[in-house]
């Protein structure tokens, strides 16, 4: 299942990016625009999954959902992105849980309701990609091989973002991001605020 999982990741993404916006910049840029309704799982799971919210009469207009896993018992495990404002909200994905009858089991992560933002970005993936490159010519793993990240593409997100405060750990407040990356779903990435440009998380894929 998450061989499959991750070959339909990769093909939803590929056909996305036919109708993603390309940006008429200095770099290579598919910009990835997804909408409530969309889905990486195949029509089979999908329907599978919509029959089993449809049974708990759980709303998943505001869900694209892209991971499913039923196990020898029967249990399934769903996985989906939240939208307000039309707009995918980067992190705060929901698990959901049904057991062998169906029935709702269990929910990890915040539901979200309301965002008290609009849904036009202030910076263009432009200038996003040009941070990345910054941080990426910091780093000992990757510097070696600028030249060539910069001849290369990348893809870039734009959505929600839950942060928290530096001097409130336990404060949760939603802004405007960007994600960026070399690869699908690979590393180095980076998720930068959209009001000022800073880096919020960069990660490399290694460990300390």
């Amino acid at each position: 299942m998450k061989k499959l999982t991750i070959k339909l990741l990769v093909l939803f993404v590929f056909i996305a990016c036919f109708s993603c916006k390309k940006d008429s910049a200095n770099y290579c840029i598919n910009r990835i625009i997804e909408k409530p309704g969309d889905s990486q799982l195949s029509e089979k799971d999908l329907n599978l999954v919509k029959s089993l919210f449809d049974k708990n009469n759980i709303s998943y207009y505001n869900y694209s959902f892209y991971w499913l896993d039923t196990t020898v018992s029967g249990r399934h495990y769903v996985h989906c992105f939240q939208y307000i404002n039309n707009l995918k909200i980067l992190t705060n994905p929901l698990h959901y849980t049904f057991d062998e009858n169906d029935e709702v089991a269990g929910l990890r992560g915040d539901k979200i309701e309301n965002i008290n933002l609009d849904s036009i970005p202030n910076m263009n993936a432009n200038d996003v990609v040009k941070i990345f490159l910054d941080q990426i010519s910091k780093s000992s793993h990757f510097k070696s091989e600028l030249a060539e990240i910069e001849n290369g593409c990348f893809y870039v997100e734009f959505g929600y973002f839950q942060d928290t405060p530096l001097d409130d750990p336990k404060k949760k407040i939603m802004i405007k991001a960007w994600k960026v990356s070399r690869d699908i779903g690979g590393s180095p990435y980076a998720y930068i605020d959209d009001a000022d440009g800073r880096v919020i998380i960069y990660w490399e894929g290694f460990g300390l």
